[in-house]
């Protein structure tokens, strides 16, 4: 068999300088604004201090913005979420074009996984379905409880009786409409009807007791010292 070498034909190409070329070891220059970022994120275990003046002027703006949304809204309940801002300050014009956003399996899934990543980040200690269903419900997160198996249903709803019935799903079908209400434009149709529920059983703040105050509910009931 006959081996054949290209190099022994034709003229060898000289080496050019590639002039979009970096050395791979040469990092980035960084603007001010990201090497300040940078900065703050390595950061050693000393305390980042912000001066006083600034946080005063940055709260009275912000009490400021919010006194005048609130003016102008009359009392109407806003949701502003991280991807609202970035739709706002990307392009106006096109956030002011009808939503055309329909719920599929897929993005269900989705909406639920980044929940439930966002709470498991944060979460101390174990993390059980009950507590984490009771952290979020806390936190205004549309929740909805499945009380029922092949062999039995509404085991649960009895006991748990600080949940509102409305939040129970008994069966497939109900799990089905109630899923479908609870991720409604949102979830804002959601959180009106789950707000004075909300304030009654968490009260106004999630700060991290919902455990212990489901903990007293069930004791309570059990009439346990």
């Amino acid at each position: 068999m006959a081996i054949h070498d290209h190099r022994a034909h034709g003229t060898a190409r000289p080496a050019t300088p590639d002039r979009y070329a970096r050395p791979v070891d040469t990092p980035p220059e960084l603007t001010p604004t990201q090497k300040r970022l940078l900065d703050q994120l390595r950061r050693d275990a000393d305390p980042l201090v912000f001066d006083e003046e600034f946080v005063d002027d940055l709260v009275a703006r912000a009490e400021a913005v919010a006194d005048e949304a609130s003016r102008r809204l009359g009392g109407e309940r806003l949701v502003v979420s991280k991807n609202f801002l970035t739709q706002v300050l990307g392009c106006e014009a096109k956030h002011l074009l009808p939503d055309t956003f329909e719920w599929t399996p897929a993005n269900a899934r989705g909406f639920v996984s980044h929940k439930a990543i966002e709470l498991g980040a944060h979460w101390q200690g174990e993390p059980v379905p009950e507590l984490l269903v009771d952290e979020a419900l806390a936190c205004d997160i549309p929740c909805i409880v499945h009380d029922y198996t092949a062999n039995s249903r509404d085991v649960a709803r009895p006991v748990v009786r600080y949940l509102p019935r409305e939040l129970w799903a008994l069966e497939t079908d109900e799990l089905r409409t109630r899923v479908e209400w609870a991720l409604a434009d949102s979830g804002n149709a959601f959180r009106a009807y789950w707000a004075p529920h909300r304030a009654a059983v968490f009260g106004d703040l999630a700060d991290g007791e919902v455990r212990a105050r489901a903990r007293q509910a069930m004791t309570d009931l059990l009439q346990v010292p």
